[in-house]
């Protein structure tokens, strides 16, 4: 069954554009894709959209700019921030609403659902499950059941196998153009891509680590090892690829 809103997906990580437009599609939603914040500035006044999921962090224009014009425009459309940041501002210093709501990274099917009810359907969303699996107190380098509640339900092995090995290689690509030469604000942008990334493929460890080094980073001054830093994100992402790949051989044989 396809509803009858279309949702805009904004994100400039292919690799959480695909995740997240699995849980939609489950939902029976439509969507459309935006890589950067003027891409869905442009979509918006082309298209008629239920709702817009923003994420922050993208070239060209980030999230917030890009809602802030969007609701200019139309006041009535939902633009959902989603981050794996905690302090996403909803208003301006105006007072004026930039986002409609918050939701944080990682999600999955049910708190996207939470949502898309809330906004769309008019319903109260209280009855449905809102977990957020940030993996406190878990120290698995690979969350299969995660990948299991989230994803297996709703498409096959090999779909599935392929996004989560293309997220990893996004990345990867991301890790190798780094540098000790980096400025804190390149390190923090990238740790916190990779913190995103991870919680989607259910990377505990890897999403903890991230998040340890965007905070260190963040507060740091010129002690920061930012080559250790660097080395442990490269190996700890080896590792969840090793760990994924394993885990999908036995499954596809």
């Amino acid at each position: 069954m396809t509803n009858t809103h279309k949702i805009l997906i904004v994100d400039d990580n292919i690799g959480n554009q695909k995740l997240v437009s699995l849980f939609i599609k489950s939902l029976g939603y439509e969507f459309d894709f935006a890589s950067d914040g003027k891409e869905a500035v442009d979509l918006c006044i082309n298209n008629d959209y239920g709702l817009v999921f923003m994420d922050q962090f993208m070239p060209v224009m980030n999230g917030t700019e890009s809602a802030s014009i969007i609701k200019k425009r139309n006041k009535n459309i939902p633009v959902i921030a989603f981050s794996a940041d905690s302090d996403i501002k909803c208003t301006n210093t105006l007072g004026e609403v930039i986002f409609d709501d918050f939701l944080p990274k990682p999600y999955n099917k049910a708190s996207i659902q939470n949502i898309i009810a809330k906004w769309l359907n008019n319903k109260p969303a209280d009855s449905l499950p809102h977990d957020k699996i940030v993996a406190d107190g878990n120290e698995l380098v690979f969350d299969y059941s995660y990948i299991v509640d989230n994803y297996l339900k709703i498409s096959n092995i090999d779909a599935v196998k392929k996004i989560l090995l293309d997220a990893l290689d996004e990345i990867k690509e991301r890790i190798l153009n780094l540098s000790q030469g980096n400025t804190v604000t390149e390190l923090c942008t990238t740790f916190h891509t990779v913190k995103g990334v991870a919680g989607l493929l259910g990377g505990n460890r890897l999403y903890k680590l991230a998040q340890f080094f965007e905070d260190e980073a963040k507060v740091a001054d010129t002690s920061f090892d930012s080559g250790k830093a660097i080395n442990s994100i490269k190996k700890e992402t080896e590792l969840l690829e090793e760990a994924v790949l394993v885990k999908m051989s036995e499954l596809t044989g």
